[in-house]
């Protein structure tokens, strides 16, 4: 997520001085959600105000944009990301550029902490949307299942 990426954001210029060809895709919601989900139960067992344990954990006010983060290091990026509609499109370029060498971020800005499932089923409709018509064009698959059994084989090697 938006969390790890700001840890380790000046990987991007190493990938881009290196020429690695790289596709960082950010589920951004920002926050460092496993964090603050645990400042939640920390609270409750201190007998403190739950509603307090965003400080510290939250990157909002002014929110950062990590598209031109990256941009900052000559990767070419998208976002931030606001619909999942838009998100299918998006991918498909950012695949293309990765073809072409290209270090890659697509930051996506439409889940949040509270939508965490619904995002998450969004996401992965976008990526089968997005990648599906490449996966059936280079390898004969039409059925969504098979996309995404054919997409995790593809990540696993």
């Amino acid at each position: 997520g938006d969390g790890d990426y700001a840890m380790y954001a000046s990987a991007i210029w190493t990938a881009v001085h290196y020429r690695a060809p790289l596709l960082c895709v950010i589920n951004n919601n920002n926050t460092w959600g496993n964090d603050e989900r645990h400042q939640i139960e920390v609270a409750k067992d201190r007998n403190r105000p739950r509603e307090n344990a965003w400080i510290g954990q939250r990157m909002v006010d002014p929110a950062v944009d990590h598209a031109m983060n990256a941009r900052s290091y000559g990767a070419w990026a998208a976002g931030p990301v606001t619909e999942p509609g838009d998100l299918a499109k998006v991918l498909a370029e950012a695949v293309k550029q990765v073809e072409n060498g290209r270090v890659v971020v697509v930051d996506i800005a439409f889940a949040s902490e509270a939508s965490g499932a619904d995002s998450f089923q969004k996401i992965t409709q976008a990526f089968i949307d997005g990648l599906g018509p490449r996966l059936v064009a280079d390898h004969g698959l039409d059925d969504p299942d098979e996309i995404v059994a054919e997409g995790r084989r593809v990540l696993e090697h």
